[in-house]
C-alpha cells in the first residue's frame, strides 16, 4: 500500500483539511472543556483528603472509646471488689496506686488530689 502525499491532488487536500480540523477540535476541546474540569478536580481533591482524614480520625476515636469503656468496666469491678474485701486505708492506697499507674501510662502528671 502506498501513500500519496501530493498536495496538488484535491482528494489529499480534503483529507489533510479534515485531519487539521479534527486536530483543532481536539485542541479546543482540551483548552475550553477538559482543562477547567481537570482544574476543578484540584479543588475537589483537598476536600476528599480532608474527609478521608476525618473518617480515619473518627474510627480511631471509636476504637479508643471502646477501649476506654472496657477499662472503665474493669475499674468499676475493681472498685466493687475493693469495697467488699479491703479496709478503707487499703482501698485509698490501692486507688492512688491505680491512678498513679494510669497517669504514668498516659504521660500525665498528677499535681495533687483534693
Amino acid at each position: 500500500m502506498s501513500v500519496n502525499f501530493d498536495l496538488k491532488d484535491q482528494e489529499t487536500q480534503k483529507k489533510a483539511l479534515i485531519a487539521l480540523c479534527g486536530l483543532v477540535i481536539i485542541v479546543l476541546y482540551f483548552i475550553f472543556l477538559l482543562k477547567p474540569v481537570l482544574a476543578g478536580l484540584g479543588e475537589v481533591n483537598p476536600n476528599l483528603a480532608e474527609l478521608k482524614e476525618n473518617i480515619d480520625r473518627a474510627e480511631r476515636w471509636i476504637a479508643k472509646k471502646q477501649g476506654l469503656e472496657k477499662q472503665l468496666k474493669e475499674l468499676q469491678s475493681r472498685i466493687q471488689s475493693y469495697k467488699m474485701s479491703s479496709s478503707e486505708g487499703e482501698i485509698v492506697s490501692d486507688i492512688l496506686e491505680e491512678l498513679s499507674s494510669m497517669a504514668h501510662d498516659s504521660e500525665v502528671d498528677i499535681v495533687g488530689i483534693m
